[in-house]
């Protein structure tokens, strides 16, 4: 699913990141391909998004979270 349908407050797992310059950044930031995280929430009228993992919080534009695909990790 894309990051845009994702779930609020529920770890996801980076999958695919459609636009390479957008991964280069999204790596330089600690968000990688399998990389887990959690959406935090979205700012209102279609605003940006704010993701957390254990290192760093970011904020992301609408645009740039719709070329993110993620999943649910199945839980042990």
């Amino acid at each position: 699913m894309k990051l845009t349908q994702a779930p609020f407050n529920k770890p996801l797992l980076v999958i695919k990141i459609s636009d390479t310059a957008l991964e280069i950044k999204l790596l330089e930031l600690g968000f990688g391909v399998n990389t887990q995280f959690n959406l935090l929430r979205q700012a209102p009228f279609n605003g940006p998004y704010t993701l957390n993992n254990e290192k760093t919080q970011i904020i992301l534009r609408s645009e740039d979270a719709n070329r993110i695909e993620v999943s649910i990790p199945l839980s042990k």
